[in-house]
């Protein structure tokens, strides 16, 4: 909403959902933004095409971010935790590398160490007790209006699917050669 005023336009906000009971839920939610500048529509299992279709993203940890950033689309992850999982991941765990694919994948490259901690990150990433109404306007309101930025990310983009489809073939098949080249090559 703050996002939409202050650009002095009418936002839509795709919100892809895995079911119809999700879609009810979440609905139920939206009830009372409605009338305002932003206008949400609910999708169930059309999460390809909400990204197809979006200028820039909000999106969830997972596999979401590694899609988008496929596409080119412009985003921020988002995953917000529960008090007790933060100060577990805070405190016990300590983990300072990138959580999202887009920045686990994308952010590494070939002869890098494996250092989670000095990998570059592609898209920002707004976690736990950062996730607020105000950064993630903040963050969306520049995805919709900095274009050094957004054409920045976009060419981070470009070089993470050249690294993904290497020679123009399918990781899926890039995979499957490797799993067979291993397997000729093991002595029986």
């Amino acid at each position: 909403l703050q996002v939409a005023l202050k650009m002095g336009k009418r936002l839509i906000a795709l919100v892809p959902l895995v079911s119809d009971e999700e879609r009810l839920h979440v609905e139920q939610r939206l009830e009372r933004y409605q009338g305002l500048e932003v206008e949400f529509r609910t999708y169930v299992g059309e999460n390809v095409r909400c990204l197809a279709a979006a200028d820039a993203g909000l999106i969830k940890s997972g596999t979401s971010t590694l899609e988008a950033g496929l596409m080119a689309l412009p985003h921020v992850v988002v995953y917000r935790t529960p008090k007790s999982t933060t100060w577990i991941f805070k405190k016990v765990i300590r983990y300072l590398g990138p959580v999202s694919l887009i920045n686990l994948v994308g952010g590494w490259r070939p002869g890098d160490p494996w250092d989670p901690t000095a990998r570059r990150k592609i898209v920002p990433e707004i976690l736990m007790d950062e996730v607020t109404s105000e950064r993630l306007a903040l963050e969306l309101e520049r995805l919709l209006t900095d274009r050094p930025y957004v054409e920045a990310m976009k060419a981070s983009f470009a070089e993470m699917k050249k690294m993904v489809y290497g020679n123009g073939e399918s990781p899926s098949l890039r995979a499957a050669r490797a799993i067979l080249d291993f397997s000729r090559a093991r002595p029986s």
